[in-house]
């Protein structure tokens, strides 16, 4: 074979070779990076599974009951944070100082908190919420932890105990202002108890009406036909609840049919006679708080007679 055509010969074979050569590192580069990605998959898989693995883990491990101590820890962190939040500076230097001026020109104050309907505070953050609120206005107007009282049919012992440990007073307000220790707890018991109980006791027409003049009702998110009540006893002027001008597109047509009293607060509130008023909570400047469910829609309201 002559020199020439072993020349062209090698040439061609170095180019087959480069060819495959290239062909090859495409391929082994493809298997890398699929590799890789399997890999990368499997990662991300096995740290899924892990995560779930502990989950599972912790969903069926025994968990360490919390201690009455542990609750009121638990509040006290709350009532930080709201102290820390605009809403705090909202409540207390517009929604309260209003209402503080109004007491002041009816030469009226608050003495008492009663507080309905609050729910379980060791089942539900959101009623550990609002008790926070309700230790900050006791702070706010200063008052005797005695002077402090709450009651729902549907409180628990652990609930029970951290009150007591608060120093709150829980139970129906009988006519003579003591507080009676009911059937508590009941868990089954619906708000037709809750309604029954106070029609018994603190809704009867000789029940002290100085005592609930200066006394402000507190019922966040309270049932609506408990709302209704307790507008429409003689004597109570402050109440902490539910804006009553939310109702009025909710729910005009049974407020008219069924709720007299709650009708001619809404009416009053709205501006259409002389009786109640309300200022409500800026709750917008909690609106991306994980709790903000606690404080929406709420508003103080106050009979000017």
């Amino acid at each position: 074979m002559a020199d020439s055509e072993l020349l062209t010969l090698s040439a061609e074979l170095d180019a087959s070779a480069l060819r495959e050569s290239d062909q090859f590192t495409l391929v082994v580069s493809r298997k890398n990076q699929y590799r890789g990605d399997l890999a990368g998959e499997k990662c991300q898989q096995s740290s899924t599974s892990r995560r779930r693995q502990k989950a599972q883990r912790q969903k069926y491990r025994a968990q360490t009951p919390l201690t009455i101590d542990d609750y009121c820890t638990r509040l006290d962190k709350k009532v930080e944070a709201v102290k820390r939040h605009p809403i705090y500076i909202h409540l207390f230097s517009e929604t309260a100082g209003i209402l503080k001026e109004s007491m002041q020109k009816l030469d009226s104050k608050i003495s008492y908190i009663r507080c309905l309907a609050l729910g379980r505070i060791t089942e539900s953050d959101n009623s550990l919420f609002q008790l926070a609120l309700l230790k900050i206005m006791q702070e706010y107007w200063d008052l005797p932890s005695e002077n402090i009282s709450l009651y729902d049919p549907d409180f628990i012992a652990q609930d029970i105990d951290v009150f007591n440990k608060l120093g709150y007073r829980v139970g129906i307000w009988d006519q003579e202002e003591i507080f009676k220790q009911t059937d508590i707890p009941n868990p089954t018991a619906p708000v037709e108890a809750l309604l029954k109980n106070m029609s018994l006791e603190e809704c009867s027409p000789s029940s002290d009406r100085s005592r609930r003049a200066a006394t402000l009702y507190y019922m966040p998110h309270a049932p609506i036909s408990l709302m209704d009540k307790i507008i429409g006893l003689q004597g109570v002027q402050l109440v902490f609840a539910n804006d009553v001008l939310g109702y009025k597109e909710r729910l005009s047509c049974h407020i008219d049919l069924v709720y007299d009293n709650l009708r001619n607060c809404i009416h009053q509130c709205a501006g259409e006679s002389w009786g109640w008023n309300r200022v409500k909570l800026n709750d917008e400047l909690a609106r991306n708080e994980s709790w903000w469910t606690s404080v929406n829609d709420l508003a103080i309201h106050w009979h000017s007679p």
